[in-house]
């Protein structure tokens, strides 16, 4: 059966391409459904097809090609080799569309899991920007937090921290808090954790930016911070050059 589908492979692969409406290069067009017929062809012959088709997948998704899209072309295909000059029997026909449909369902789940690797890798990406570390000079850097603190990211901050004094050789840490809008008992358990972190590796850490109402929280709460401050990032420099910390 599939040496007949090679035989006509040019035939059957130049009136698919007339059936698929898609925003690219004629020339691309047949070089991505030639990949997908010859993968068509593979699994009718058994062959082992999961590296051809994460590629192909990897391809659809650059191009912005739905599965859904994929599953009407292949649909169109069928047709195509059903109307072609193959003298297939009906149960060849039964065979190339159960494998067909198949293959569509596999692009799919393919698509879904390189979608959510993609949406993971945008998600780390996120939280490494909502934790930049600026240096400020050769002994001091600084993270400007901005946002609501949560358990996950205070964790990534501390990491970022560690990692950025053993890469910099950085003695003084300020960690900015000003756009920081709520400090609550976990918060600032969170931040005393990352206080504790940066002293046991031997660095110094002051905390600049608390603002009114986030003081007036922390009095509420009795929340008493074993951390070095200062009202503003200005401030926290000036100690640091003044050896006040």
């Amino acid at each position: 059966m599939f040496k007949k589908l090679l035989e006509k492979q040019d035939e059957i692969l130049n009136e698919w391409i007339k059936t698929i409406d898609l925003d690219l290069d004629e020339s691309e067009i047949k070089y991505q459904f030639s990949k997908l017929y010859d993968i068509v062809i593979a699994k009718i012959k058994g062959e082992n097809i999961n590296e051809h088709l994460g590629d192909f997948v990897d391809d659809i998704i650059k191009y912005e090609i739905t599965p859904k899209e994929i599953s009407y072309f292949l649909e169109n295909l069928i047709k195509i080799i059903e109307k072609a000059d193959l003298n297939l029997e009906s149960n060849d026909i039964l065979i190339i569309n159960k494998i067909v449909y198949s293959l569509a369902l596999e692009i799919y789940e393919e698509f879904k899991e390189k979608q959510a690797e993609i949406i993971q890798k945008q998600l780390k990406t996120i939280k490494r920007m909502e934790v930049p570390i600026l240096k400020l000079n050769s002994n001091t850097i600084l993270v400007p937090l901005i946002g609501f603190m949560d358990s996950e990211k205070a964790l990534s901050l501390m990491r970022n921290i560690l990692e950025s004094i053993r890469k910099e050789h950085t003695l003084n840490v300020i960690v900015d808090i000003e756009g920081i809008p709520v400090i609550d008992t976990e918060v600032a358990n969170q931040f005393v954790r990352i206080y504790r972190g940066v002293k046991a590796i031997g660095a110094k850490m002051v905390m600049s930016g608390i603002t009114p109402a986030v003081a007036e929280t922390m009095v509420h709460l009795d929340i008493d911070l074993p951390i070095p401050t200062r009202a503003n990032l200005e401030l926290a420099i000036k100690a640091f050059e003044d050896e006040e910390i």
